[in-house]
Order: C-alpha cells, then sequence, then structure tokens
C-alpha cells in the first residue's frame, strides 16, 4: 500500500515540475508575417487617430467685407446713337506763319511765271525736287498716292500739288515729262487732278533765285536741296507747315490735305 502511494506522489511531483518548465520556456519569436500584420495595424490606427489642429472649434465663419454697389452712371452717349462731334487734328509739321514766299515768282511748265500767293484760298501741297534726284521720284508717289485716297474716298478737298524743282538750269518742261516717265501708274493720279471735275491742280515748276533765297531763309537749307525731299503744306490764308526732314509718310499728307484743305463742295456747311 505504502509503495503504491509513494509511486502516486513522484508522478505528481514529476506532472509538478514539468508544468513550471513549460511556464518558464520564453515565448516563440514572431513570424514575417506577425510582423507585417502588426505594422500594418499600428499604421491603421494612426491615421485613424484625430490629428491636433490649429484651428479652435467651432470654426468661426469668416467676416466677408462688401464693396457696396456704386450707382449707375447715365451713359454719355444719347439714344439713338449720333454721329459725334469732329475733334480738330492736331498740327501737322512745322507751322510759320506767311512770309516773303508767296511773292516770289516760279516758272511753269508751259514758260507762265506765277506765284505762290495766286493759291490762296486754296491748300498747297509744296515738294522742292529735281529731275535728277531719285529719292524725289518716291516722294512724289507718297503725295500722289494721298490725293489718290482723298479722292476715292470723296474726301479730297481743294489742293494745289505743287512740284518744284530748285536746280538751276533744269526746266519745268523738263521736270514734268522725268515724272510722267519715272512715276508709271502713279502718273494716272497726276492727271486725275488735271480733270476739270476735280477740285484739285497738279502743277509742275522751277523756282526763281529770289524764291529759292525765300524758302531758305524761312524754312532753312534744306528746303533747297532736293535729296531733303522737303514739302510743305499751306493753309489757304498763306500759313506754312514745314514737315520733317526726309520721306514723308502718305498718311501724314493725306491727313494735311484734310485738314488744311477747303471741304469739298458737297461737305461744306
Amino acid at each position: 500500500m505504502r509503495p503504491a502511494i509513494s509511486l502516486l506522489t513522484v508522478l505528481l511531483l514529476m506532472c509538478a515540475a514539468l508544468l513550471v518548465a513549460c511556464n518558464d520556456r520564453p515565448p516563440d519569436k514572431p513570424s514575417q508575417l506577425d510582423l507585417q500584420a502588426q505594422a500594418a495595424q499600428r499604421q491603421t490606427q494612426t491615421a485613424l487617430a484625430p490629428r491636433p489642429t490649429n484651428t479652435p472649434w467651432p470654426t468661426p465663419w469668416p467676416t466677408v467685407t462688401r464693396v457696396p454697389r456704386s450707382t449707375p452712371r447715365p451713359s454719355p452717349t444719347p439714344f439713338p446713337t449720333r454721329e459725334p462731334p469732329l475733334t480738330p487734328l492736331p498740327v501737322i509739321g512745322t507751322q510759320v506763319a506767311r512770309g516773303e514766299w508767296l511773292g516770289q515768282p516760279f516758272t511753269d511748265d508751259r514758260g507762265q511765271t506765277r506765284t505762290l500767293d495766286e493759291f490762296l484760298g486754296r491748300a498747297v501741297v509744296l515738294h522742292t525736287l529735281s529731275a535728277s534726284c531719285a529719292l524725289c521720284i518716291e516722294q512724289q508717289q507718297r503725295i500722289l498716292q494721298a490725293a489718290q485716297d482723298r479722292y476715292d474716298l470723296g474726301l479730297l478737298t481743294d489742293t494745289v500739288f505743287l512740284a518744284l524743282d530748285v536746280v538751276p538750269g533744269e526746266s519745268a518742261s523738263f521736270l514734268l515729262n522725268t515724272l510722267r516717265n519715272a512715276l508709271g501708274e502713279q502718273w494716272a493720279t497726276a492727271e486725275l487732278l488735271l480733270r476739270e471735275d476735280v477740285p484739285a491742280d497738279y502743277v509742275v515748276g522751277t523756282a526763281s533765285n529770289s524764291l529759292l533765297a525765300a524758302l531758305k531763309r524761312s524754312f532753312g537749307d534744306a528746303a533747297v536741296v532736293p535729296e531733303a525731299a522737303t514739302v510743305i503744306v499751306f493753309e489757304p490764308d498763306g500759313t506754312a507747315h514745314l514737315f520733317y526732314e526726309g520721306l514723308v509718310d502718305w498718311h501724314d499728307v493725306r491727313d494735311a490735305i484734310t485738314q488744311y484743305g477747303n471741304p469739298p463742295p458737297e461737305q461744306e456747311g
């Protein structure tokens, strides 16, 4: 009986020792999958966790400052729309008061002696040139282009276009033939200006020594140098406007014709 009790006691002690040994064994090392799962769980918890904010709660609604609507202004344009009043053009060229050049003679292509003062009451576009100046031909083309533009639009004023040779020894008839041959199709505009039904004239002449001296005194040495391509516009009262030196843009000549010439008869009043 005792040996049996002793054996049972020994077995119980051995079981108790095994249980103690199992509890003291370190836990198994987690696998790679366990580590990935744990990392994913930590990221999820971090993402779901509320983040601190600098905005107080509840968030105040910003105050909007509204610009008051201005009172509508009355439109300056009457209804129905009317034609706006014409504004005067700016002064074209350097203005020079009427002077002695008006009474100094020049000879036209017919051999007649004439003066600028016979054109008083009309606008005059004076171009000083010579038959041997290529630049002068181009300047004449621009002048005639401006005249053609005004004619095509029905705005050609009562204007005299004077090609004045300033080189002694060149006759007006020689200059006329040179211009006719050199201008080509543009010469048709010169012939147009000579028609009786057109309120303009085209005159070719040669300046006398006294006229050359008067132009030089009043407008400078360049006025009698053909290569300077000098263009002077005279108002009907004899007031002169000297254009800038060199080739004059045909648009400027066009504007001068409109500004300084008398309006066509149908536009008067």
